[in-house]
């Protein structure tokens, strides 16, 4: 094997272990900032967003609300579907969950009353935001293009759904407690998700094919 082999495989296990050590980050955080709703079934609410709370100095809800669940169930189906989406980004993870988070926040504090009544918490927006990235990055490359815009029209007509109607497409079939869901924090995700993309991520090319390691 030359040198030059060597040096790819090892680039490409360098690379390959770092989606693992960030989920593993991820889940560090999602078990801290739930810590109370483990041990014992009663959620953070003095980490979610709460605009008083906000206003009179709790700065740090701003940065804290994500990550914070209602119930086990939230938990589970927000922060796997967090996880799954985050590791299969292709770049600049951090940069697109900062927009993501950004609009899912920003979107509802602009025009939706329920942020100010109800708070904020979960994951749901910023997964919206990321699966948009998801799709667009497909869309990026021939062999996935069709598929990508697919996912992504689909993203985009279930959003509206939820703003036109004010409900969570199936919520009646959660097996759950997902709080009082602000639909607008989904479409505030899949805004930054798209913003971001624009911004960051249009024009990169995307190989059709993994090179061969062998």
């Amino acid at each position: 094997m030359s040198a030059v082999d060597t040096t790819i495989k090892n680039s490409a296990i360098t690379t390959s272990s770092r989606p693992l050590s960030a989920v593993l980050i991820w889940l560090a955080v999602l078990g801290l900032a739930n810590a109370s709703l483990l041990w014992s079934g009663v959620p953070s609410t003095a980490l979610m967003f709460d605009a008083a709370a906000v206003a009179s100095g709790q700065w740090w809800r701003l940065l804290t609300w994500p990550w914070v669940h209602v119930s086990g169930y939230h938990l589970l189906i927000d922060g796997l579907t967090f996880l799954f989406l985050y590791q299969g980004l292709q770049a600049k993870r951090l940069t697109y969950l900062l927009w993501t988070a950004v609009g899912s926040l920003v979107v509802p504090l602009l025009v939706s009353q329920e942020i100010y009544t109800y708070g904020l918490c979960g994951l749901s927006g910023v997964a919206h935001g990321l699966m948009a990235v998801s799709c667009l990055e497909l869309m990026q490359s021939r062999d996935s293009r069709h598929v990508g815009g697919v996912f992504f029209a689909v993203l985009v007509a279930k959003t509206i759904w939820e703003v036109a109607s004010g409900s969570v497409v199936f919520h009646g079939l959660h097996l759950g407690d997902i709080g009082h869901p602000v639909v607008m924090t989904h479409l505030g995700g899949v805004i930054g998700g798209a913003a971001a993309f624009l911004v960051l991520g249009a024009g990169r090319t995307v190989p059709d094919r993994i090179p061969s390691l062998s």
